[in-house]
């Protein structure tokens, strides 16, 4: 079924594109029976919607996309408390926001090989980077220029310029490398913490979230 009503969506906004009024007005009849359908059987429609309208912002090309990214860590050096991680991503197409994403790391993070390690601020701003590259992946963003912008310089530094010696920060970055190569008209550059203000703010909202209780990781 939602396959189904993700068909009768694109085909939806298809016809209104093309100022095809009453087919609209049919497929959109079809829309309201087969989400009330939807409803009944527990499917969380909300959530549905949500991707169904991301999946439209990105079907169109852009002249550039900029991708704005940031991680962050609470008590990374106080040792009396854990540390709690967060990174975040904010994706704008011609300079209109076209969404964004905040992910809780808590205080460990994956390798690419599977290997879970402690986290430290380092690692969260690559895992801000590597979200954002899923994202873009996954929704096949399409651009004539992809410019990521973050605001941590030795990642930009360990990308492009020399690797890091330890291998645990090694396998991180050759990971990046590879998924930053994979996508076309791709540049990666570094800004002041000032101009990163948007993933900031949602890296430590979310941390803040974490601290009075009000998100629960899974």
């Amino acid at each position: 079924m939602a396959q189904d009503f993700s068909h009768l969506f694109f085909s939806f906004e298809e016809h209104m594109e093309r100022g095809e009024q009453d087919k609209a007005k049919e497929i959109s009849k079809k829309q309201d029976m087969l989400l009330k359908e939807l409803k009944e059987n527990g499917y969380d429609v909300g959530a549905l919607l949500e991707e169904l309208k991301t999946r439209k912002s990105f079907r169109k090309s852009y002249e550039t996309i900029i991708v704005f990214t940031d991680g962050g860590v609470r008590n990374n050096h106080d040792v009396s408390q854990e540390s709690i991680a967060a990174s975040a991503f904010a994706i704008y197409g011609d300079q209109k926001m076209l969404t964004h994403e905040s992910s809780f790391i808590g205080n460990s993070i994956q390798l690419p090989s599977g290997e879970k390690i402690d986290i430290n601020s380092t690692f969260a701003e690559y895992h801000g980077l590597l979200q954002a590259l899923l994202f873009v992946e996954k929704y096949r963003a399409s651009a004539k220029r992809i410019i990521f912008l973050t605001d941590c310089a030795s990642m930009v530094q360990h990308i492009q310029q020399k690797l890091p010696q330890q291998r645990v920060f090694k396998e991180y970055v050759l990971d990046l490398i590879s998924k930053l190569d994979s996508i076309p008209n791709v540049e990666l550059k570094h800004i002041p913490r000032e101009h990163n203000k948007i993933t900031d703010g949602l890296v430590n909202q979310l941390l803040d979230k974490y601290e009075r209780g009000e998100y629960t990781c899974n």
